[in-house]
């Protein structure tokens, strides 16, 4: 992805997910244990300064590996931007739309434990409700954890 131009649309999910990924290593940063604070500080610098996927997915890694452990959530957050720069062609970001997010997920959910899954969908609903807050994108979001996990099995009374 290097040498790929990213569309108007990428450019503002990648900068929305650099910004998520930001914000939420610094206010975790302080309440767990860290191996290194120097390189934690310096990797949330580079946060900012990235300019691909690439950079981001290994300063996440980094993070994860010096002790921020939810950042591996931010893996169902990488999905999401590899299926939107594959499937989806938005002029922006701003278009995108309920049905859209639904679509990722029941597709991801195809190869997915429902433990992953609700863990995915806690993590995009939990980013996309921040983007709706700060305006960056205009969708109603009736998105639920439940309804995406495999149906449990009914069994009749005994």
């Amino acid at each position: 992805m290097p040498h790929n131009k990213l569309t108007k649309s990428q450019r503002e999910l990648f900068c929305n997910l650099k910004a998520f990924l930001y914000t939420k290593a610094k206010n975790f940063t302080p309440i767990q244990d860290v191996k290194d604070m120097a390189l934690i500080l310096d990797t949330q610098d580079k946060i900012l300064k990235c300019h691909n996927i690439e950079q981001l997915k290994q300063l996440c890694h980094i993070l994860y590996n010096q002790g921020i452990k939810h950042t591996i959530m931010m893996q169902g957050l990488f999905l999401f931007f590899n299926y939107f720069k594959d499937n989806l062609k938005l002029r922006s970001f701003r278009m995108l739309s309920e049905e859209q997010v639904i679509n990722f997920l029941f597709e991801l959910a195809q190869n997915r434990k429902p433990s992953s899954m609700a863990k995915y969908v806690m993590y995009l609903r939990h980013s996309l409700i921040i983007w709706i807050e700060k305006g960056v994108i205009a969708l109603i979001l009736r998105l639920k954890t439940q309804p995406l996990l495999r149906p449990k099995k009914a069994y009749p009374d005994i």
